[in-house]
This record gives structure tokens, C-alpha cells and sequence, in this order.
């Protein structure tokens, strides 16, 4: 009786392990890393700026707030907000729902809209000693899927307009500046 007992609260306490790690797993894989992929090539991120230009209402519309995020590879270094060196890496102009920081939740390139959940302009650059190139993306997504003044987790996917697919995601600290005062 005893090693029935045993061996049924062995196989209750397996299931339920079991059942907890699949829990614990499930958030994981929605960022993997931080790195930008075109088309099969990849490069990590190890630095994140996300620049808060606060309420957006130039179509008098309220709720919409703009904060641009750019994602850089090693080799670059942002002092006194500046930004030097040579890289790769990728910028969004975003349109959020929510002030001092990006809303969770998937937004959409559109260049002609300035809505809360898009985005209207995005540009990969790369910089080498010798030159610097810019090319635009055409169409994307972002998704965001946590997100603080200072740290975010998201993934993005789309295509520039060389016809290159382009994807990546970042999770870690961003260095978040405040680009306008608040008015009293």
C-alpha cells in the first residue's frame, strides 16, 4: 500500500511539474535574443534608444504619442545623446497609445498615417568608415509585448525597398531620453 501511494503521488507530482514548466516556457519564445536578420543574414543588437517626443496632435487628434526607437548592433556608442560610430541597425518612428512608452500590441506601417499602432517611417542604416547607407522599409510590423519607460520586448518583420525581408526582435534596456518638457 505504501509504495502505491508513493508511486501515485511520484507520477501527480511529475504532471505536475510537467505542466508548470509548459507554463513557464510559453512567454519564452516570444523573444528570442535581440538581433536584426536580412534576409539570412543576422547581426545582434546590444543597444537600444527609444527618444520620447511625448503627445502627437498635429491632426488635432488626441491619445497619440510619438516615440522613435532605434536598435543597434556593436560598434556604436551614444554620448551626451549622440550617437557615433559605425554599424548596423535599424529606426521607427512609432505612434503609440500610450504616453512615455510603446502600448503593447501589434502596430502596422502606414507612411501616411499618423495613428495611435503605426508606424510611418523606418530605415535600416549601416555605417563603415567609408560610407553611410540608408535604405527605407516598405512594409512591417512591430509587435511590442512588454513594455516600460526603460525596457521593451518586441519582435518586427518586413521588407525594405530593395525587396529584402527583414526581421528581429529585442528584449533588454533601451536608453530612454526625454526630447520635450512637459508643460506645467
Amino acid at each position: 500500500m505504501k509504495k502505491t501511494i508513493y508511486l501515485f503521488a511520484l507520477v501527480t507530482f511529475g504532471l505536475f511539474m510537467n505542466s508548470c514548466s509548459s507554463d513557464d516556457d510559453s512567454g519564452s519564445d516570444n523573444v528570442i535574443g535581440s538581433f536584426l536578420k536580412i534576409d539570412d543574414n543576422k547581426t545582434d543588437f546590444v543597444l537600444g534608444i527609444a527618444e520620447d517626443y511625448g503627445a502627437y496632435n498635429e491632426e488635432g487628434e488626441e491619445g497619440i504619442y510619438n516615440i522613435d526607437l532605434s536598435l543597434l548592433s556593436t560598434g556604436f556608442t551614444f554620448e551626451d545623446q549622440e550617437l557615433n560610430g559605425t554599424g548596423i541597425g535599424i529606426y521607427f518612428e512609432i505612434f503609440s497609445s500610450t504616453p512615455n512608452k510603446l502600448a503593447p500590441g501589434v502596430y502596422e506601417y502606414d507612411a501616411n498615417a499618423q495613428t495611435a499602432l503605426i508606424f510611418d517611417d523606418a530605415t535600416l542604416f549601416e555605417y563603415t568608415e567609408d560610407e553611410e547607407k540608408e535604405i527605407d522599409l516598405v512594409s512591417g510590423t512591430i509587435t511590442i509585448i512588454k513594455s516600460e519607460i526603460g525596457y521593451y520586448e518586441l519582435t518586427f518583420n518586413g521588407e525594405d525597398e530593395l525587396g529584402r525581408v527583414i526581421s528581429g526582435s529585442f528584449s533588454g534596456n533601451v536608453e530612454y531620453i526625454k526630447e520635450i518638457e512637459e508643460e506645467d
